[in-house]
């Protein structure tokens, strides 16, 4: 028997006496989440949600599988029989992957206001067990327990009251039992597989359960409360359950762990192993199950895209309305912008210069505003006023000149040419009735 377990981004493993650990692998810089070990092949899976990413890869890491751009991968479950491998992803959705194929199949989605926190497997019988907690607002969480077969097909809610936060489960699959740990109630509790006989193995007042694992008739968990302690109880030969601490050396917090020993995976038949699938055979309560892309199902021998197989309208409904609602805010969102800029160009474009010249009136004194006044009827005038000379068709301009420039203005109006045989004047006044009607006043 060896105790395997994660601290962060080790994982560590204890045999025999349980006095030494050592390490099977280290990952610096990623955090493990989950793992899980196929001991006949020598292979172990783990997942990081931090880095969305799930690795296959053999004990002495010379081989390694990378699943990447995954979302927040956790609960990572191998069957060992068809070597198919479940994950939980998001916290809603339980995938099967069929890595050797590279082929992935969501077969089961959670409520959106649900969140899958405990999962396991009995690859012999085909079932699969999982927790489901609502988080009530101001109010503590309620949890049911699921079963279906190991393709996602037949849910059923075998554990529907009484429960409130389940950290973790575990199965006897020689017994047909499913275990579980009640974090706020402080129990380890378990039932049959089809949800009778609860019974109340462990009520732990002074300590929080986290994470449990079941080896023979004795039933392994860690407490919550430093992460440093392993217990076991007997649950199986007496009326009394009796818990007693396990004497394991550990310098970090234990974020999961397992009881791993090769008589837990027991041999059995690959259902899968000669049948027609198009996507991923499965196994199943009642026989080998095809699962496609979509998650839907078909029986062996046809295509995923026949007309006939099994639809999962509950959950697709699910999809499909979280989708329509981020439709409909998209749509909404996008029609505002539109309107927002609309109101940009008709109301502060198009008003622009005129509050820019207002802005500038009213933060000035009176004179100066006076002055831009003044300046702006001047512009005006010179765009829009145009004179002709009336004087023009009777040649009194040529006659008067004497080829000479002429200063025209209000104030005075002389001769600047010195050649002329008349003297200049020097006003306006000085020239007679008929001189002044000769001059052009420009104004």
């Amino acid at each position: 028997m060896d105790l395997v377990y994660s601290t962060v981004d080790e994982i560590r493993s204890t045999s025999g006496d349980i006095k030494e650990s050592k390490l099977l692998f280290s990952m610096p810089g990623m955090t493990i989440s989950s793992f899980d070990i196929d001991i006949r092949r020598n292979l172990i899976y783990w997942t990081s949600k931090q880095a969305g990413v799930l690795i296959c890869m053999d004990m002495q890491q010379q081989h390694k599988v990378y699943m990447t751009d995954l979302l927040h991968p956790t609960l990572v479950r191998i069957d060992w029989l068809t070597e198919n491998v479940y994950f939980v992803q998001n916290f809603k959705d339980i995938v099967v992957c069929y890595l050797n194929a590279k082929r992935c199949a969501t077969i089961y989605s959670a409520n959106i206001h649900t969140t899958i926190m405990a999962f396991e497997i009995d690859p012999r019988s085909g079932v699969m067990f999982w927790s489901e907690t609502i988080w009530a607002v101001f109010s503590t969480p309620t949890t049911i327990i699921r079963k279906s077969d190991c393709s996602g097909y037949n849910v059923k809610t075998i554990i529907h009251q009484g429960l409130q936060y389940v950290t973790d489960l575990a199965i006897d699959p020689i017994k047909r039992m499913v275990y579980w740990v009640d974090q706020v109630n402080s129990t380890i509790e378990r039932a049959n597989y089809d949800g009778t006989k609860i019974t109340v193995l462990v009520n732990l007042i002074e300590h929080l359960p986290d994470k449990i694992s079941l080896h023979e008739d004795k039933l392994f968990w860690t407490n919550h409360e430093t992460g440093l302690s392993i217990f076991k109880c007997k649950v199986f030969g007496s009326e009394s359950v009796h818990c007693e601490s396990v004497p394991v050396q550990v310098f970090a917090t234990i974020e999961t762990f397992m009881i791993s020993q090769q008589a837990k995976q027991r041999n059995g038949s690959n259902v899968c192993i000669d049948v027609d699938c198009d996507f991923i055979c499965t196994s199943g309560s009642k026989g080998p199950m095809c699962v496609c892309g979509d998650g839907s199902q078909v029986e062996p021998g046809n295509i995923c895209d026949d007309a006939g197989h099994k639809k999962l309208p509950i959950f697709k409904d699910l999809n499909y309305k979280k989708n329509m609602i981020s439709i409909y805010v998209s749509i909404f969102l996008i029609v505002m912008l539109v309107l927002a800029m609309l109101y940009y160009f008709l109301f502060y474009s198009k008003n622009k210069s005129l509050n820019q010249l207002v802005s500038r009136l009213f933060h000035r004194p009176l004179t100066t505003i006076i002055q831009v006044i003044n300046q702006k009827e001047d512009e005006i005038n010179s765009r829009y006023n145009v004179y002709e000379n009336p004087m023009n068709k009777d040649g009194l301009i040529n006659d008067h000149a004497c080829g000479s420039e002429i200063v025209l203005n209000y104030d005075s109006a002389r001769y600047v040419n010195a050649n002329c045989s008349e003297p200049p004047l020097n006003s306006f006044s000085e020239y007679d009735e008929n001189e002044k009607k000769k001059l052009i006043m420009v104004l």
